[in-house]
């Protein structure tokens, strides 16, 4: 990214943080390892809703995953500018806890969608997640988690990827990394051999078990996944895809880039890429 910029940060230190911007809260949407996940409306306006991501300072893990992993979080949701990424509306800290709230995806993740989307919506969410990694990787950006969770439908079934919980931001010629965490499933197998590695060709693993496991609407944990895809069915395309994407070596595997240029080759598909 050329420019970056922190974003504005707003404290409050006395009253609940959804009463100071005349908020008041719905449901929990989901808890994760080190974050929750609220549905807020406004009290003037019950049909605007909001997500508001809360991550507790006092909670151990967040103090084991440090100051600095959060203020990456939230300078590049301050930065990114893509119709497919999570946007960032505010950010609040309190006594005890940061808060992002971020635009509401009225259909939730695609993880809850798994057993209910249909092909075109599939091939509709997997380009428009691999243009926004696209975009991530153009700007020294690694996403770091990508999985079904972790994109969301919006109201007009349009996909967003969000959560950059897991995200970094590399210098200029960093190509390696040796920290990671991700999600089990979702993971390369260079991961697990102790060494430096391409997170970028981590993303591109990551992507291909998230088209994985929609497809065959199943978690890919503890599963061997080029194998599903050799005894499958599936069209040449997918097949091409998925054991592109899934290759155990990382310099083999299919990048996003180089995913993009295949897919273009179709025609239904480069529709959807048209303008992203």
């Amino acid at each position: 990214m050329a420019t970056l910029t922190f974003p504005d940060v707003t404290v409050i230190r006395d009253g609940d943080f959804l009463e100071n911007f005349n908020m008041k809260f719905v449901r929990v949407l989901a808890k994760k390892k080190n974050s929750q996940v609220l549905e807020a409306s406004m009290k003037n306006d019950d049909s605007i809703r909001k997500a508001i991501k809360k991550i507790p300072y006092l909670d151990s893990k967040v103090r084991h995953r440090g100051l600095r992993d959060i203020t990456e979080e939230l300078t590049i949701m301050h930065n990114v500018q893509h119709p497919h990424l999570m946007k960032m509306d505010w950010v609040v800290t309190c006594d005890s806890f940061l808060a992002i709230c971020m635009p509401l995806c009225s259909q939730g993740s695609l993880d809850g969608l798994r057993q209910s989307l249909q092909r075109d919506q599939v091939e509709r969410v997997f380009v428009q997640t691999t243009c926004a990694l696209r975009y991530l990787h153009d700007q020294r950006c690694v996403h770091g988690d990508v999985k079904p969770a972790n994109i969301f439908l919006d109201a007009s079934d349009n996909a967003i990827l969000g959560d950059f919980g897991c995200s970094r931001i590399l210098p200029n010629g960093k190509n390696t990394v040796s920290r990671w965490r991700g999600t089990l499933g979702y993971l390369g197998f260079e991961f697990f051999l102790g060494c430096k590695f391409d997170p970028f060709l981590m993303d591109a693993y990551a992507l291909g078990a998230t088209l994985w496991s929609l497809v065959f609407r199943l978690k890919p944990a503890d599963l061997d996944l080029l194998d599903a895809v050799r005894n499958s069915s599936l069209p040449e395309m997918y097949r091409k895809v998925l054991k592109g994407l899934l290759r155990r070596d990382p310099q083999k595997r299919l990048s996003v880039p180089g995913l993009l240029e295949f897919l273009s080759t179709r025609e239904k598909l480069r529709g959807i890429m048209e303008g992203l």
